[in-house]
């Protein structure tokens, strides 16, 4: 076995165990999640998941690998903060609205071809949700400038979010591959 094989395979054990993300993916602080139904509908209010105590930190998840940001404007994949996600800032926000229509337009593209129920009703949720929506439906506003992820509703309930689901796990995949350049030679297995 070579050196790197043992790394790989201390690797794919970490992962199993939870100590790892698994490839591709990024262990990031999640602040909110937001329930929609099978219409798109947001169900009830958004759920923190923030520890308590003095400083509320966001809760630790797997989630598909960040963009690298700097002045780009790239969403991340079923997952961002609010600027990109709801298009709401606690700032000023000048770039706000390009940030949240790159947020609806890269998944209407990355999941336009998709039949998953939960990436339906994701969609169904960016094609009616409107900014303006965020104070009307009087959310909290320590919530804005935090990141935050999406639950199908029922699936919350099992800890199971938007992107742990098979359909936009392969689409993450397939995602990530067209990104890096399509097929490599790998140095574990060759």
């Amino acid at each position: 076995m070579t050196i790197l094989q043992a790394l790989a395979r201390a690797y794919d054990r970490l992962a199993a165990d939870g100590g790892a993300p698994p490839f591709g993916y990024s262990t990031q602080q999640i602040g909110f999640l937001i329930v929609i139904d099978e219409s798109g509908a947001v169900v009830g209010q958004p759920i923190d998941l923030r520890s308590d105590g003095k400083k509320r930190v966001g809760r630790s998840l797997n989630v598909p690998r960040p963009e690298k940001r700097t002045v780009a404007i790239l969403p991340n994949f079923l997952w961002d903060k609010t600027a990109y996600a709801l298009g709401v800032t606690a700032g000023e926000g000048k770039r706000t609205a390009q940030e949240h229509a790159a947020f609806v337009a890269r998944h209407r593209e990355a999941l336009a071809d998709s039949d998953d129920d939960g990436l339906i009703a994701f969609l169904r949720f960016l094609d009616a949700w409107t900014p303006d929506q965020f104070a009307a439906r009087n959310w909290p506003e320590d919530m804005k400038d935090d990141n935050i992820v999406f639950a199908h509703d029922g699936e919350y309930l099992r800890n199971v979010f938007l992107h742990d689901r098979a359909a936009a796990r392969a689409i993450w995949a397939r995602l990530s591959a067209e990104a890096s350049g399509g097929a490599a030679r790998c140095l574990v297995t060759g």
